[in-house]
């Protein structure tokens, strides 16, 4: 097989191989961590208690909160007070949007998000959609949107059929880690990293049942094409060694997949593709294209290197859209063995973009959404930008007139109570990460953090500062 014409060689790294000996279960692109089947101590008591928290903080105050009395238990409790209001999140790590009937879901790891796009120049915050969790990747067939759930592992299907109140139908855990997926006839495939390829039964939505799966390998990424799956896998070598690989399986019977060709791969471990016209576009480390036309052989045309990893693609046309920190790359398929960057016409760190009739819809610092009916100059149309607070409420201290807050995203929030259905903010600590518990006695605040214990003065509850810090483990 022929080596691979390099758009641009980068150097030091193998194609086929990845550089530094990557462990498979703790690989992930810069600046993001996340942890994997730890269940026990202290670790575990803080993943569980972080599950059950929405993606912003909504505290409700129920009638009569302030008093807790043995008398009759009431049938029904009533909110009184949130905050904030309902708003959309920004991202923190990753995101993915999927549009479809004037909707903008937004799958992020604060969960499913759903936006009014009715009016492209006005976008528009409508829900979040309880009971999903970290939405890695989507696909909507139907009236039904699927959703991998990343570190939750597994597949989240939810029902559209009433648009302004989506509600989940069913859910398959896998236990792994799901970064692909694709969905095509009665069945979903998921890339389910340590796991491989889980291949799903959704022909009930209520009651996902496996069907099949491909385990030789630790999967990313998935699409298929009639009864074809591509896979952008990791592979081990005879001699130990990872390779990187897009695998090609026969699922014209899903029970049983049958691996019918492989190419190796620059990279693709953190990995965002498609396939199109008998062409498969890789976009990771940066921008490889691989002639599937003959899926037994298929054979990589061209690697087109990027400063940093590429956060999501999209192809519209004879364009490739790739999303990455320093902004929105255009690349010119005309000719997919003759690919070339031909522009960068949007700036900044891109988390997402999706294309649909004409318009580029992106997340970077906000959702943007943009006419790209001259690719050159593309128009801005509309923006929504995140809400002032994005905190994940883990544990709450009630004082008599206050209310404390720790929770993932913006540290230690402290909240007037004074009026319940008017909650109003006093005071906000940041710089101090993730918190898990607090505890206030008299004018101190112990916090307890991801790797630290803060003890903080609260004198005056509008300017909490840290005293001093503890090692957790204290």
């Amino acid at each position: 097989m022929e080596q691979p014409p390099a758009f641009s060689a980068r150097a030091g790294v193998e194609p086929g191989l990845m550089a530094g000996g990557v462990n498979p279960t703790s690989h992930q692109p810069p600046n993001m961590t996340r942890s994997m089947n730890i269940r026990e101590d202290t670790v575990g008591r803080r993943t569980e208690t972080n599950r059950f928290a929405s993606a912003i903080l909504s505290i409700l105050l129920l009638a009569g909160f302030g008093t807790v009395t043995q008398s009759q238990p009431s049938s029904t409790l009533d909110i009184v007070g949130r905050w904030p209001g309902a708003a959309l999140v920004q991202p923190r790590w990753f995101c993915r949007i999927l549009v479809a009937d004037q909707r903008a879901f937004v799958a992020t790891d604060y969960g499913l998000q759903v936006l009014d796009i009715t009016d492209p120049t006005i976008p528009q915050f409508v829900q979040k959609v309880a009971g999903v969790p970290v939405g890695y990747a989507m696909k909507r067939q139907g009236d039904f949107l699927y959703v991998a759930t990343a570190w939750e592992g597994g597949l989240v299907v939810v029902d559209l059929r009433d648009p302004e109140h989506p509600v989940v139908a069913g859910r398959r855990d896998t236990f792994s880690y799901s970064r692909g997926l694709d969905v095509s006839g009665r069945y979903a495939y998921v890339a389910d990293e340590n796991l491989g390829l889980e291949i799903i039964d959704v022909s009930d939505p209520w009651r996902l049942v496996k069907a099949g799966g491909y385990d030789q390998f630790l999967a990313y990424q998935v699409r298929v094409e009639e009864n074809l799956a591509y896979v952008a896998a990791l592979r081990w070598t005879s001699n130990g060694e990872l390779v990187s690989v897009l695998s090609i399986l026969d699922v014209s019977d899903p029970l049983r997949p049958v691996l019918i060709g492989e190419c190796p791969l620059v990279d693709s471990s953190y990995v965002h593709m498609d396939v199109v016209d008998g062409y498969a576009y890789v976009a990771s480390l940066g921008l490889e294209i691989v002639d599937v036309r003959n899926p037994r052989e298929p054979q990589s045309v061209g690697f087109l290197e990027f400063e940093d990893y590429a956060a999501d693609l999209a192809i519209d046309g004879m364009n490739c859209w790739v999303a990455t920190s320093i902004g929105l790359i255009r690349v010119d398929i005309t000719d997919p063995r003759m690919a070339v960057a031909a522009d960068q016409p949007l700036e900044g760190n891109l988390l997402a973009i999706e294309m649909a009739e004409g318009k580029a819809y992106v997340f970077s610092d906000s959702f943007q959404i943009f006419d790209l009916t001259d690719p050159l100059q593309p128009k801005p149309l509309g923006k929504l930008l995140p809400g002032a607070f994005q905190l994940e409420a883990a544990h709450i201290q009630l004082e008599p007139n206050l209310l404390y807050v720790a929770g993932r995203g913006d540290g230690l929030v402290i909240l007037s109570r004074s009026d319940p259905a008017n909650l109003a903010l006093v005071g906000l600590l940041t710089g101090i990460g993730d918190t898990y518990c607090v505890r206030v006695e008299d004018e101190t605040a112990l916090v307890a953090g991801s790797s630290d214990l803060f003890v903080v003065d609260v004198t005056d509850p509008a300017t909490p500062r840290v005293e001093s810090t503890l090692p957790a483990y204290v």
